[in-house]
């Protein structure tokens, strides 16, 4: 599918197909969660079998229709368009030619005016019955009821409690403290704020580099956005952060029902990373987990953090804005913020500065789900793929050449402005006003430029050595 129709708030739909014939729904898909490009795979249902006679498929006037919804945990799915494939097109269908079909309001639902699907019809032969066949039967549950039970179960956990002197006291996530397990099971805010800043108990070293260590520790997030559809029955974001670097991809624990989750110490949330050159950056994004196994995690935001700017032996306790891509704007500070630690232990710095001198090495990261494989690729490069073919894409790099044609047009205006001798500035000069007997101001532009770049370029004539002290200004002017 391409450019999906969004129907929910603040994020994208999350589309499913539902193929129907003569009125009976003969296949569906499994949805895409917050994707407006989606793609469905033979684990999400993508390949189906279906028999029919052929007077009935040549009598049926709609013949095979395909319906998009959009998935919602709670309330009904909203329509966002459907296609027809009469039998004529089916039946003249040349084998695994891929085809693109506008999707079309159905009656008394909402035109979206967008949105495609595209499809490949071909006879099936024995194999394929056989194949279908053998992986149907592996199928053992309905793609909806882990979700559900997962609902359930948030819904009926209480994770806050009032006690008798008013104080609100709060569950500690994902757990308490193995050695203080009573002490930690509940805690007030002001107590959350207090341990999650202490200095963690659990450190995991990985990496392969040897020019240093980089001490990182996961503190909290705050105002993630709700990326579950259960907003209405309390049902929140289950946040967990995502790292990687060069060679490095690890995973705090999961805060559930939260959007401003606070990792404790004892937690999984504090990690060494072994550098392999100076130049590298930690890529670092929060996720709402997902139960489902056919499901992705959905990507709450993402932040890069360039590691050349912090001096050695110095803690830094930051605050980050959460993005869900760089390479597009707008880039609105709407999706929380994340605060961190870090510090950089250096092994020897003269073979750190000599690292500099050789580009940094390409690296592979190896996962074992495609679903850490999705993880992995948006906590580095965002949730846009500028490598798609897609309306979204287009655009977003036609936002990137106007704005370079925006800073074109400046820098030639300045440079008419200063050869030519223009007038930029407004100056003010005092006049008499014969008429009022009294002094008016009267206003007219001055080419203050062109007169501070011909005053600069005398002297520079006659005293060369002030060369780079007017560059250096000319870089602020």
């Amino acid at each position: 599918g391409s450019d999906i129709p969004q129907s929910d708030v603040g994020r994208q739909s999350d589309p499913y197909v539902i193929a129907s014939f003569e009125g009976r729904q003969i296949h569906q898909t499994g949805y895409r969660s917050n994707n407006a490009n989606p793609i469905w795979t033979l684990r999400k249902g993508s390949l189906f079998i279906w028999k029919v006679d052929a007077l009935e498929l040549f009598e049926s006037r709609p013949g095979l229709v395909f319906e998009v919804k959009d998935y919602d945990t709670v309330g009904e799915d909203e329509s966002l368009g459907f296609f027809s494939v009469n039998a004529r097109t089916l039946y003249k269908w040349p084998d695994n030619e891929r085809k693109v079909f506008a999707l079309k309001p159905l009656p008394g639902e909402t035109d979206f005016k967008q949105g495609k699907i595209a499809i490949r019809v071909r006879r099936a032969t024995e194999y394929d019955i056989e194949f279908m066949e053998t992986y149907n039967s592996k199928q053992t549950s309905l793609r909806s009821q882990p979700k559900l039970k997962g609902v359930i179960k948030e819904v009926l956990t209480k994770n806050s409690r009032k006690e008798k002197d008013g104080t609100r006291e709060y569950r500690v996530r994902p757990g308490p403290d193995p050695k203080r397990q009573e002490a930690t099971t509940w805690l007030t805010k002001d107590k959350l704020e207090q341990e999650c800043m202490r200095a963690s108990n659990n450190w995991v070293d990985i990496g392969s580099g040897n020019l240093g260590k980089i001490h990182f520790e996961v503190i909290k997030c705050d105002k993630l956005p709700n990326m579950d559809s259960g907003g209405n029955f309390g049902i929140k974001t289950d946040a967990f952060a995502s790292l990687v670097y060069e060679d490095c991809f690890v995973q705090t624990d999961v805060i559930s029902n939260c959007l401003s989750p606070r990792w404790m110490p004892w937690s999984q949330r504090a990690f060494v990373f072994n550098m392999m050159h100076t130049s590298s950056q930690l890529f670092i994004a929060v996720f709402d987990s997902d139960d489902t196994p056919l499901n992705d995690h959905d990507l709450c935001g993402r932040v890069s953090i360039d590691l050349c700017n912090f001096m050695p032996d110095t803690v830094y306790t930051l605050d980050y804005n959460l993005f869900p891509t760089a390479k597009s704007s707008p880039r609105d500070a709407k999706y929380g913020t994340i605060t961190i630690r870090l510090r950089l232990e250096l092994a020897d710095e003269k073979t750190l500065v000599l690292s500099n001198m050789k580009p940094p090495q390409s690296v592979y990261v190896n996962v074992q789900t495609q679903k850490d494989f999705h993880v992995l690729r948006q906590t580095v490069e965002g949730n846009l793929d500028t490598k798609e073919y897609s309306l979204s894409t287009i655009t977003a790099y036609c936002d990137e050449l106007m704005s370079y044609l925006t800073i074109y047009y400046g820098l030639e205006d300045a440079v008419i402005r200063l050869f030519l001798w223009r007038g930029g500035t407004e100056v003010f000069i005092p006049a008499p006003d014969i008429a009022t007997k009294s002094i008016k101001w009267i206003g007219f532009r001055f080419p203050l430029t062109s007169v501070i770049a011909f005053l600069s370029i005398i002297n520079l004539v006659e005293k060369p050595d002030l060369i780079p002290s007017f560059l250096f200004a000319s870089a602020g002017w």
